[in-house]
C-alpha cells in the first residue's frame, strides 16, 4: 500500500509539473499564435519555429528559416516618430519621456531630429572630417582599431588615434575603422564636455536621458566613406544613437519576422545575426522601415528589432556615438514579445557577463588558420573585397586553410535551401 501510494504521489507530482509547464508554454506561444490566422500553414510554421527557438537557441543550435512563401499575413512594420528640435522647445523632453516608455513604444523608432539646430554653441558638428578630429581631439590616446584587410581575416590593433586617422582614407588594401569602440567618449575630455552641453542646449540633460541608470556603456563608430556596412542583426539592448557626421541609413525589420531571416546566435551574449544577409538579396521582399539618420539626429529603438546599417556618402567621414543603458535586470520584464522574453531569462547569466566585461565582442582568434574557424567556431565570416564588406568562408583545401569570398548569390540559395550555410562555395573556384 505504501509503495502504491508513493507511485500515485509521484505520478500526481509529474502531472502537476507537466500541467504547469504546458500552461506556461501555452501562455508564451499564444502571443505568436494570435498574430496570424489560426491553423493556416503560416500559423503552424511560426508556432513550431518559435517553440524550437526557445529550446534550441539558448544551447547554440541553429534553425533553418521558414520559407518566405509561407508568409501570407504580414506582421507589423515599425513606425518612425519624429521630434523636431528647431521649431519645438519641448521636443527633447517629449522624446526623453517617450523613450523611457519603451514597452509602450515597442513598435516605434523615435527620432530626435537636428539636435543642434538652435544650439549653435555646440561644436560636435565640427567633427565632420578627419581634419576636424585632428583639431579637437587628443590624438595621442590609444584605441583599438578594427582592421579588415582585403580578402583576409579581420584583426584588432591598439594604436594612437593619430595613426588610425592617418590610415582611414586609403582603402585600397584594407579598411581601418573604430567599430564598437567603448572608450572614445569618456577618454576625450573635450568630446565629453560637448556631448553633455549638447543635451543641455536643448533643455534636458544626460542624466535625464539615462533615466537614473547607474551603469551605461558608450560605443562609438568611426569610418571613412561607405564601404563598411553591417548585415542584418539584432540584440537585447536599448540604444540612444547620435549621428555626428555622414548620414547613416538604417533598414529595420520587425522582430516578429526573425523566423524568416536565417538568423543564428552570435557571441557570448544573446545577440542574433545573419550570415552576412542584406534585405536586397532575399528571394522575396520583406516589409521594412528605412530611416536616414543625419548629422545631429539622435535615434532610439527598442529591444530585438532587426536592422542593417551603412553610410550614404563615399567621400565623408562617418562618426556616431551611442549610449546603451546596462539595464540587464530591467529588460527582463520589459520585452513584450513572450518568446523573446523567455529567451532573455534563459540566457541572462551570459548576457550579464558580456555587458559587464565585454566578453568576446568579436571572438577574436589569433590562431584562426590552424582551426580554420572564426566567430564562435563557425566557418562563416566576413571581409573586405576591395569594394565593400561581404561574406567570406573558411575551409580546409588540401590541408591548408583557405579564406575566400563566397559566390555572389549565396544568400538567395541558402534561404531557398539550395545550399547549406556551411558549404564551401568560393566565388573563384
Amino acid at each position: 500500500m505504501g509503495f502504491c501510494g508513493s507511485c500515485c504521489s509521484s505520478i500526481c507530482s509529474f502531472r502537476g509539473i507537466f500541467t504547469i509547464i504546458f500552461l506556461i508554454y501555452a501562455h508564451i506561444i499564444y502571443d505568436v499564435a494570435s498574430q496570424t490566422t489560426w491553423f493556416t500553414e503560416q500559423w503552424f510554421a511560426e508556432v513550431w519555429w518559435w517553440t524550437k527557438f526557445i529550446v534550441c537557441f539558448p544551447v547554440w543550435i541553429d534553425l533553418a528559416p521558414i520559407p518566405q512563401h509561407v508568409l501570407k499575413h504580414v506582421h507589423s512594420e515599425l513606425k518612425v516618430v519624429n521630434y523636431w528640435v528647431h521649431n519645438d522647445s519641448t521636443a527633447a523632453d517629449r522624446w526623453v519621456h517617450d523613450v523611457h516608455q519603451n514597452r509602450k513604444n515597442d513598435g516605434n523608432i523615435l527620432m530626435l531630429r537636428n539636435i543642434w539646430a538652435n544650439n549653435t554653441e555646440n561644436k560636435l558638428r565640427h567633427l565632420n572630417s578627419i581634419d576636424g578630429l585632428r583639431k579637437y581631439l587628443d590624438l595621442d590616446i590609444e584605441y583599438q582599431a578594427f582592421i579588415v584587410p582585403k580578402d583576409n581575416h579581420y584583426y584588432m590593433e591598439d594604436m594612437p588615434l593619430k595613426q588610425i586617422l592617418d590610415q582611414m582614407e586609403d582603402q585600397s588594401e584594407k579598411l581601418t575603422t573604430m567599430t564598437f569602440d567603448y572608450q572614445l567618449l569618456e577618454t576625450q575630455p573635450w568630446l565629453w564636455q560637448q556631448y553633455n552641453q549638447m543635451w543641455e542646449g536643448v533643455g534636458t540633460s544626460f542624466d535625464k536621458v539615462l533615466n537614473n541608470f547607474n551603469l551605461y556603456r558608450s560605443h562609438s563608430f568611426l569610418y571613412h566613406g561607405n564601404r563598411w556596412r553591417t548585415r542584418l542583426h539584432n540584440a537585447a539592448v536599448l540604444d540612444y544613437f547620435l549621428q555626428i557626421s555622414n548620414t547613416k541609413r538604417w533598414r529595420f525589420v520587425h522582430k516578429r519576422y526573425i523566423p524568416y531571416l536565417g538568423m543564428y546566435r552570435f557571441g557570448t551574449h544573446a545577440a542574433l545575426r545573419t550570415p552576412e544577409y542584406y534585405l536586397s538579396d532575399y528571394p522575396e521582399t520583406f516589409p521594412y522601415t528605412e530611416v536616414a539618420v543625419n548629422p545631429g539626429d539622435v535615434m532610439f529603438f527598442n529591444y530585438w528589432h532587426v536592422h542593417q546599417v551603412y553610410n550614404d556618402f563615399p567621400d565623408q567621414l562617418g562618426l556616431a556615438i551611442g549610449i546603451r543603458p546596462l539595464d540587464n535586470v530591467r529588460r527582463l520584464w520589459k520585452e513584450p514579445m513572450r518568446t523573446l522574453f523567455v529567451y532573455n531569462w534563459i540566457i541572462f547569466p551570459q548576457s550579464l557577463l558580456h555587458a559587464l566585461y565585454n566578453v568576446g565582442s568579436y571572438d577574436q582568434q589569433t590562431d584562426y588558420k590552424s582551426k580554420c574557424q572564426s566567430q564562435n567556431g563557425r566557418t562563416v565570416t566576413f571581409s573586405y573585397n576591395g569594394t565593400t564588406v561581404t561574406r567570406y568562408d573558411m575551409g580546409f583545401v588540401n590541408g591548408t586553410c583557405e579564406f575566400r569570398e563566397r559566390i555572389p548569390d549565396f544568400q538567395s540559395k541558402e534561404i531557398l535551401g539550395e545550399m547549406s550555410v556551411s558549404d564551401w562555395s568560393p566565388k573563384l573556384s
